[in-house]
């Protein structure tokens, strides 16, 4: 009885914060939500993009985690999301950006210039010290399967719930971490990167709400996205990238 109390009580609140959001939608400011990985990397520049191109625009970005960034488009306080989970939602559409894939990312001097040329075979991070990834995403619970599978298993001792945080933990030295690509490539302190031998792919999404008006600066923003993230990939690829990488 209580936990059917407080889902009605739950409910309640969400649909009072849906009608104010609705109330507010004449002042009208396009409300950006990433995850935090993308908004550390792709989506600020994006924007960035998008004021080039389009002049003074109203924009408001945020970060959330993809369950979060959910309920946000669903209740009308967010206009588009920038996530790397795919969302499956009858009032939402979840439309693929780009494809990039998880690499292996470790501390300055881990790989000399030959090995780091060369993909690594996921074996190869048997008995080695890693990064856990604790996030409860389909991202998070791929990661965590791959590890599982590796005999010897990786030695485990932090888990953290950002791919961010894992890039920092692994520029001090605490160990390797599988990350997805935009994450390695971010800027902060200086990494390796490497490509896996088996390919794992991970996709980028744009996400908004099926109702919503094809507004010209959310279609800006998605296409900016695509943009920033195959102009960053291409960098990586061509040796080109200022990413903090060595």
């Amino acid at each position: 009885m209580r936990k059917q109390m407080e889902r009605v009580f739950d409910e309640l609140r969400d649909l009072q914060r849906l009608a104010s959001n609705i109330a507010r939608a004449e002042n009208y400011i396009l409300r950006v939500v990433s995850t935090p990985t993308l908004g550390n990397s792709v989506v600020p520049s994006s924007i960035i993009h998008v004021r080039r191109k389009l002049g003074r625009v109203n924009i408001e970005l945020s970060t959330q985690h993809s369950n979060e960034m959910l309920r946000s488009l669903v209740l009308r306080e967010a206009d588009i999301g920038i996530t790397l989970q795919e969302t499956l939602h009858p009032d939402l559409v979840c439309e693929a950006v780009y494809s990039t894939e998880l690499v292996l990312i470790a501390a300055d001097g881990t790989w000399d210039s030959a090995e780091i040329s060369r993909p690594l075979s996921l074996n190869s991070l048997g008995g080695v010290a890693t990064i856990g990834i604790a996030t409860d995403d389909n991202l998070g619970r791929q990661i965590d399967s791959i590890l599982n599978q590796i005999e010897p298993a990786p030695e485990i001792s932090t888990w953290v719930q950002t791919y961010w945080i894992a890039r920092e933990l692994v520029s001090g030295g605490e160990g390797v971490a599988l990350v997805d690509a935009f994450t390695a490539l971010s800027g902060g302190p200086s990494i390796q990167v490497r490509h896996l031998a088996q390919a794992l792919p991970v996709t980028l999404y744009a996400v908004y709400r099926v109702d919503g008006a094809q507004d010209v600066v959310r279609r800006a923003i998605q296409d900016a996205v695509e943009t920033t993230a195959a102009n960053l990939i291409r960098s990586w690829h061509t040796g080109a990238c200022e990413c903090g990488l060595t």
